[in-house]
């Protein structure tokens, strides 16, 4: 499990899936992290859209409100001191085979790319090499890609310095896609 922590609306604490073995709790218990059901996730998503990110604290011992500011002051600004793409990226590049023939070449720059859009682009039977998010523009030249895909990702986007240093150096060499965050 990746994240920190879970913050969701509503939790299942009885799965119905057939392969599910254990509840969403348990699951987040056992990776040793904390969580939390209740919250307006979609107030919390529209508050961040509009002051950025925040510091927060999440913790199960206690209900001491200032204790929580206290924790959420001192933790690092996501903005500032955390490298969250280096945490989530691949960690060397991998290439998957168009299904059709002559597809255009999609170099995709993970910085934190979800299986599922990767899954989506394949589909479709373009050619992909997925990239790790601190790859040169060189290296991505060298690859002669048709279209350049920069995924989403956890963070502050302009820690994605790398990122933006390689669509800076392809501007006008491929077509752009990059995905909002």
């Amino acid at each position: 499990m990746k994240p920190e922590a879970m913050v969701v609306r509503e939790a299942c604490d009885h799965p119905s899936h057939h392969l599910s073995k254990h509840s969403i709790f348990d699951f987040a218990q056992e990776e040793g992290r904390p969580g939390i059901a209740g919250v307006d996730t979609r107030m919390l998503t529209i508050k961040t859209r509009d002051t950025g990110a925040m510091q927060a604290c999440l913790f199960t011992d206690s209900d001491d409100g200032e204790e929580a500011v206290h924790l959420a002051r001192q933790h690092p600004k996501i903005s500032d001191q955390l490298d969250l793409v280096d945490k989530v990226t691949c960690p060397e590049p991998y290439h998957i085979e168009a299904t059709k023939k002559d597809m255009p070449h999609f170099v995709v720059i993970d910085l934190g790319i979800k299986a599922n859009m990767i899954k989506s682009l394949a589909r479709r039977g373009v050619d992909i090499t997925v990239v790790p998010a601190n790859t040169k523009p060189d290296y991505i030249t060298e690859l002669k890609p048709d279209a350049l895909f920069v995924s989403n990702g956890p963070g502050d986007p302009e820690k994605a310095v790398n990122a933006i240093d390689v669509v800076k150096h392809m501007m006008g060499q491929v077509f752009f896609h990059i995905y909002p965050v």
